[in-house]
């Protein structure tokens, strides 16, 4: 009889990639977080320098508002460990 073997340590799961993914989430979760700091820079930048007079203003304001409190979510939830 043939006895079968186990396959290779980096073949199976858990087995050298986990840490290659880990650190690519942390990368992608730094340039996350810098590109909401880009975009509250420009919020600041929008509302020292605009017209705040009119509905469209603060339906772009809110709106990046939102994208940037989900944008910052998504980066923090990056450097969580898991799956």
């Amino acid at each position: 009889m043939k006895e079968e073997s186990s396959p290779p340590v980096s073949a199976s799961k858990g087995g050298g990639g986990g840490t290659d993914l880990r650190t690519l989430k942390v990368v992608c979760g730094i340039a996350v977080l810098i590109t909401v700091l880009h975009l509250g820079h420009g919020l600041h930048h929008i509302f020292a320098h605009a017209n705040h007079h009119g509905i469209a203003f603060w339906a772009g304001a809110t709106l990046a508002a939102v994208v940037g409190v989900f944008s910052f979510i998504g980066g923090v939830l990056l450097f969580k460990p898991g799956p």
